[in-house]
């Protein structure tokens, strides 16, 4: 069924039509030209907003929204993916859009909008959400490089290509290259791969300035964990933005943006559409959370503790330097407990190798920094916050990071457990105030007797 059949079904009354309720309102907003002052000079545009229980969802146009309507739903089959694709994703089993997905896929399969900026917690669905709409609008006829995705990181760049390997079986012409920032990385002479999923940083701009990969004819740019990009290679984003052709189009995902971020990728755009998530939404309600309050002397112990009571599954620990990673993981091992350790400063070869060990045998204890902390799809049962994540520059804490880091568990709904090891009353009311500001509850453990045992049942 094509998409003007689709309309006029509905409009004879023969097929229902799910759209959610539309307020419309005016807004003015700043709309600031890009670099080399990026934030210089403002210029009002006319924004107007969809609302509903969940997402707040924002378009720079007044009327192009309207072409859109017919296409939300819940169902795969509702928003003209290509039918191989559609049945590799129920072969997976995805056979129903979560809310984020019903959202976004109706605007990154349109060509209204050069820019789309969509927001929603981690373990939602917004990867495969992206990945299904790159294979929908892909030309298999043209033998160049169409979309180029980026990621923050070299895991996640393999863990994108996996997932559209598997949608793409069916179209064995796909092309795709990757490109990540090992210094063993093969650099080719010419890239003309129709996808191209890089990590941001050195190497993708060594094949951008070489000309071995051109960026003008690009149609679609992908920056997954928009937010962390753009804070670390702020340059490059610019880059992209200025260097492609005028019709190309801008997809940003992430579970939290800041102010600063929001307005930035605003600030780039002619047209746009954003789907925020409200403040007390940023939380997903299927993970119990907890803190237990020790000293610096038994809080390895109260580690070994916790850990004993998960009898099957992924445990991450997440620490606030690569020193405590490692002085962590050998304490560990001296206990005879078996666990494998993260660092930003390994090599890429070996992150993805222990990324495939607990991949393939789902069990395990994970100890790591932030680098593990966005996007790393492996369902851990428990996130055990050894240190608070706080700020390099600032040395404060960043709720952002801590929502990032219990968001690796309790993924599309199902239950997860995150506990936090504190040492002060500082670090008690840092957690209180995160409560009352994102509307959670984070209960206290003393991990007694009937604590161990909650602890237990929640890990089963």
């Amino acid at each position: 069924m094509d998409i003007r059949t689709h309309q006029k079904l509905i409009k004879h009354g023969q097929l229902k039509q799910s759209v959610y309720p539309v307020k419309v309102k005016s807004k003015k907003i700043e709309k600031v030209v890009s670099c080399p002052s990026i934030y210089e000079s403002c210029k009002d545009v006319s924004q107007k907003f969809i609302n509903d229980s969940l997402f707040s969802i924002y378009f720079s146009s007044t009327s192009i929204h309207k072409n859109l309507q017919p296409f939300w739903g819940k169902s795969f089959d509702h928003f003209f993916l290509r039918p191989r694709i559609l049945k590799q994703m129920v072969l997976m089993g995805f056979y129903q859009a979560s809310k984020v997905q019903e959202k976004a896929l109706p605007l990154l399969l349109s060509n209204n909008y050069q820019t789309c900026l969509v927001q929603s917690q981690s373990g939602t669905g917004k990867t495969l959400a992206y990945v299904a709409a790159m294979l929908t609008k892909i030309d298999l006829t043209k033998n160049y490089s169409q979309i180029l995705c980026i990621e923050p990181t070299g895991e996640m760049v393999h863990q994108t290509y996996e997932l559209l390997r598997a949608l793409s079986l069916d179209y064995p012409q796909l092309k795709v290259f990757c490109i990540d920032n090992d210094e063993a990385h093969q650099f080719q002479r010419k890239v003309n791969h129709q996808i191209v999923i890089a990590e941001c940083g050195a190497n993708l701009q060594h094949y951008i300035d070489s000309r071995a990969f051109d960026i003008f004819y690009l149609d679609i740019i992908v920056f997954d964990e928009a937010d962390l990009i753009i804070n670390k290679h702020k340059k490059q984003v610019i880059l992209l933005n200025k260097c492609v052709k005028r019709s190309c189009q801008f997809f940003y995902f992430s579970a939290t943006y800041d102010t600063q971020s929001k307005l930035f990728i605003r600030n780039l755009a002619t047209t746009y559409a954003e789907i925020g998530l409200k403040s007390d939404e940023l939380f997903l309600s299927p993970i119990s959370q907890f803190y237990v309050k020790c000293t610096n002397e038994n809080k390895y112990l109260a580690l070994k503790t916790i850990y004993q009571q998960v009898r099957k599954g992924v445990v991450f620990v997440f620490t606030y330097s690569r020193r405590k990673v490692v002085a962590l993981a050998k304490l560990l091992n001296d206990d005879g407990i078996n666990n494998f350790f993260i660092r930003d400063d390994n090599d890429i070869d070996d992150r993805m190798y222990v990324y495939n060990r607990i991949l393939s045998c789902q069990r395990g204890i994970i100890i790591t920094t932030d680098l593990w902390a966005r996007g790393i799809d492996l369902d851990p049962k428990m996130v055990i916050n050894y240190d608070l994540p706080m700020k390099v520059s600032k040395s404060s804490f960043t709720i952002e990071m801590y929502l990032h880091r219990i968001g690796r568990t309790g993924r599309f709904g199902k239950g997860g457990v995150a506990i936090t090891l504190v040492q002060c009353f500082a670090e008690e009311l840092i957690l209180k105030r995160a409560e009352i500001e994102y509307d959670f509850s984070i209960r206290r453990l003393t991990l007694d007797f009937n604590d161990l045992k909650i602890i237990r049942n929640l890990c089963l």
